[in-house]
């Protein structure tokens, strides 16, 4: 699939920050700040067995707080991409955005890129050798049909983690009764704000204290409706904003050639 990379295009729409978008709708609320999503290229993100699409979003106090319901946000956004239908022009936008940025690209440290190419030598990537130079770069192939395959797999929310990190949860020595500490059930200054009755664990390298729990059935339930809604056109509750994808950018470059100054008579100035 590196001739398409197909996670791109869902990547780049839920990455959007536009109107219409996401990040739009959740900053207009005061609940975020930024948004990534996509396959990474680098440890184990990405592998010839598996690849882990992640969407992270920079949330406020606000947002932290109302997240399964922002959770329920990038769901609708699914669902305005099924109900769009696949837009060849997003992806000839990107093709065209790779291509100029391979084609221009600076110049890396020669160690950096005999890393980078050696990397790229292996099995996993599939890469054909006359088009190694230029294979993670570039997007060739139009093929909808694995966009639908993502999309599929990221529509279903019983296939979906959701981590929640904030420097909230643990203030005020919350963890002083251990990693078998229980957790109080809401949030005042200096206390976590997670569920009650959850065990709080330790990772073992660095010491990051955590909880972890099943999401409960009603709750991937309601994702997988507003999904369904968004994507049939049905009306969403009242607190979820108006999602679209974004217009054509008719500012990306298809012609870069550099054009020739005319001539200047004798004794003219240059423009």
């Amino acid at each position: 699939q590196y001739r398409s990379k197909p996670w791109e295009y869902l990547g780049h729409l839920l990455g959007h920050e536009g109107p219409g978008s996401i990040l739009a709708a959740l900053k207009a609320r005061g609940e975020a700040t930024a948004i990534v999503a996509g396959v990474s290229h680098e440890g184990y993100d990405s592998s010839t067995g598996l690849a882990l699409f992640t969407l992270t979003v920079t949330l406020t106090e606000a947002g932290v707080r109302a997240w399964e319901e922002i959770v329920g946000v990038v769901y609708a956004y699914l669902g305005a991409i099924r109900r769009a239908g696949w837009q060849r022009w997003v992806y000839e936008e990107l093709a065209a955005i790779a291509w100029m940025q391979y084609t221009y690209q600076e110049e890396v440290e020669t160690g950096e890129l005999v890393e980078h190419l050696a990397v790229g030598l292996l099995p996993m990537y599939g890469l054909e050798r006359t088009e190694f130079l230029e294979a993670l770069f570039l997007l060739r192939d139009w093929r909808p049909e694995w966009l639908e395959v993502i999309l599929v797999a990221l529509s279903d929310p019983t296939r979906c983690r959701v981590d929640v990190a904030s420097s909230r949860f643990g203030r005020a020595g919350a963890w002083e009764a251990g990693p078998s500490a229980q957790v109080p059930e809401k949030a005042g200054d200096g206390e976590t704000g997670v569920i009650e009755g959850i065990s709080v664990e330790t990772e073992p390298r660095f010491g990051v204290h955590f909880t972890r729990e099943r999401l409960a059935p009603p709750t991937l339930q309601a994702w997988k409706d507003i999904f369904n809604r968004a994507a049939t056109g049905d009306a969403l509750p009242g607190n979820y904003p108006a999602l679209f994808l974004p217009q054509p950018n008719p500012f990306i470059a298809t012609d870069l050639t550099v054009k020739a100054l005319p001539l200047l008579s004798e004794g003219s100035n240059p423009p």
